[in-house]
């Protein structure tokens, strides 16, 4: 699992979520919940890579959430 103070640190911050299963998206961290289950809140800027088909309904301008068990990395987007 991406380290949760890590992913508190990028809040406000443009990255890349890559997630286990292919679905990648360029997006701004909005809020990282630590409590039990963990939850990553973020806006979609951009989605880099379709995943399966549960992540149909994310989009560009759609605010998401996921499990930071999901990740498989967090990148710093460049153009931030």
């Amino acid at each position: 699992m991406i380290s949760l103070d890590r992913l508190k640190r990028m809040t406000g911050r443009l990255v890349e979520l890559r997630y286990k299963d292919g679905h990648c998206v360029l997006a701004r961290i909005i809020f990282v919940n630590a409590d039990d289950p963990p939850e990553i809140l973020y806006d979609v800027v951009r989605v880099v890579a379709r995943g399966p088909e549960r992540w149909d309904a994310v989009r560009e301008g759609v605010a998401a959430a996921a499990s930071p068990h999901e990740l498989a990395d967090v990148v710093d987007s460049p153009s931030d």
